[in-house]
């Protein structure tokens, strides 16, 4: 997957260069190389190609069945050539264990272990980084060869999490160009997200191109990568060194954040914007449960507990989720978050995305004083500000998010990407259009919830849509920007008991807001017979 389009070299100009993969595991890189380097030297013959693969292609594996199993893969991608290969036993993480390869090394593959280092060898190494993967991107960028270039296996961390952010702005700093490819978590049978990083044109430049590309979570995208190396979405930017220490990603919907740029932000017009309590013990360990749930959560008051969101509660859009009692006891709490003014109302809105999809908040409004689980985030409506109905509502909207979608992973919502939500500037008689629309959606959803599907006049499908036409409003974009916008969303579910279909029809070419469009009954009309409407 890291293939040479991607990662382009040239080995036979060079004789004193080498592909190097340290972490080598089953060499399956050193494999890849070979078989690209075969077509280079179709002119040679067998045994002098199979002295020059033995000349250019080196490893480092810590484990001695590892050793023999990538001498084997070698051995057998070059048969009937004899061994001679280059993998030799030795601890990455020691001080100059990688120099003298790194000093000859024109290509790096590496998909190096993606967890911390144990107390043990934080003792053992002088460490700069506590991740492995930035440990050993800060080793082998102090040792590479000028024109080598970089192909890891990262986690979906690097690309904007602050651990990394040295390395991002190294990078930026000695390649002119830097591509990331964001894998679901299937690829490497890993268990987090998975970034692909290609560093290359190591020459002079203030300035690095950034590409971003993703595929999607889907059997049919993943096969399509596997097979052809396609992508679903490929964004590209250019970022100086400090641009790129902050970030590497280039989301999405470009058009959308220009025109939003300069909005104030949800941290400036919020109070405070927290995680929930957590307890000194798991509830689970290795996906099993402790037997600490029984004591952590309640569904009947005790002293020492406080209502509130448990943990694994579902929540949906604006709806007030069943809620248990917490235990806030002082031999149970880890944090200091039980002394929030959890009486206090707020939003309350889960820390892991609510899907896969596009769609990746269901917030609501917290009038009853509850807490919640440290998986859930909670914000704090500021005095004289917005008050939670409509900061549920701000949340809820196509803008929140499609501004944590196109930053975040798959999985994870991170504070300082809340943080940076852009905020509507809605009028009075909006903010109250808004707190009225939203009454009536919670009355018309009360029966799902109640699984009493047809108790409601009201479709709560075209409410949740005013709600975001007024939300929408407030942002004041362009007719083409927000129509983007809401095409983004086409196809993705979104987290309501009933049914959510898509905003525009299909075969509507026209660019108008969602406002105009719900206030008019467009909805039910074709491209053709819309188009005839506007004249």
């Amino acid at each position: 997957m890291l293939s040479q389009e991607r990662t382009p070299f040239s080995m036979t100009g060079d004789e004193a260069t080498i592909v190097f993969e340290p972490c080598c595991g089953s060499a399956s890189f050193l494999v890849g190389a070979m078989a690209y380097l075969r077509q280079q030297l179709f002119g040679m013959a067998p045994k002098e190609r199979h002295a020059y693969f033995v000349k250019h292609l080196a490893g480092i594996e810590q484990e001695p069945f590892g050793i023999e199993i990538s001498k084997l893969a070698l051995t057998l991608a070059d048969f009937p050539n004899r061994d001679g290969w280059h993998i030799r036993q030795d601890d990455v993480f020691l001080e100059r264990a990688m120099t003298a390869d790194l000093r000859r090394a024109g290509v790096v593959f590496c998909n190096p272990p993606f967890e911390e280092f144990s107390s043990a060898q934080r003792e053992l190494y002088g460490l700069s980084y506590v991740l492995k993967p930035a440990e050993m991107l800060n080793k082998i960028l102090a040792d590479l060869h000028p024109n080598g270039v970089l192909g890891f296996v990262l986690p979906r961390l690097f690309v904007d999490g602050r651990v990394y952010a040295p390395i991002r702005k190294a990078l930026s700093k000695r390649f002119a160009e830097i591509e990331s490819t964001m894998l679901p978590d299937k690829a490497f049978d890993a268990d987090s997200e998975v970034v692909l990083l290609v560093a290359k044109g190591p020459i002079p430049h203030s300035a690095t191109r950034v590409i971003v590309r993703s595929v999607n979570d889907d059997l049919a995208s993943w096969r399509a990568f596997e097979r052809r190396h396609e992508v679903n979405s490929e964004h590209a930017a250019t970022l100086t060194p400090a641009q790129a220490k902050a970030t590497l990603l280039v989301p999405a919907l470009s058009a959308v954040w220009l025109e939003l740029k300069g909005q104030k932000e949800l941290h400036q017009c919020v109070e405070k914007i927290c995680r929930g309590v957590r307890w000194k013990e798991p509830m689970k360990k290795d996906r099993k449960e402790t037997g600490r749930r029984q004591e952590y959560e309640r569904d009947v008051e005790a002293t020492g507990f406080i209502r509130g969101v448990a943990p694994q509660t579902r929540i949906f859009v604006f709806e007030v989720p069943p809620l248990k009692f917490l235990s806030i006891r002082p031999d149970h709490r880890a944090t200091n978050a039980w002394r929030l003014p959890w009486d206090r109302p707020k939003v309350i809105f889960g820390k892991s995305a609510r899907s896969r999809g596009h769609w990746k908040i269901a917030a609501f409004p917290d009038g009853v004083g509850a807490a919640c689980y440290q998986t859930y985030i909670a914000v704090w409506p500021k005095v004289g500000g917005y008050d939670e109905v409509v900061l549920s509502a701000i949340l809820n909207s196509p803008v929140a998010n499609a501004f944590v979608s196109t930053r975040e992973g798959k999985t994870d919502i991170t504070i300082e990407t809340v943080n940076a939500i852009p905020m509507p500037s809605l009028t009075t008689g909006q903010v109250e259009r808004i707190r009225e629309l939203v009454s009536r959606y919670q009355t018309a959803t009360n029966g799902y919830r109640l699984g009493e599907a047809e108790v409601s006049i009201d479709d709560p499908e075209r409410i949740i849509k005013e709600i975001d036409a007024v939300v929408l409003d407030g942002y004041r974009l362009p007719p083409r920007v927000e129509r983007e916008l809401l095409e983004f969303f086409r196809g993705h579910k979104r987290p309501t008991r009933h049914d959510f279909g898509d905003y525009i029809p299909k075969d509507c070419d026209v660019a108008f807001s969602l406002s105009r469009l719900l206030s008019t009954n467009y909805g039910g009309l074709t491209g053709k017979e819309l188009l005839s409407k506007l004249g």
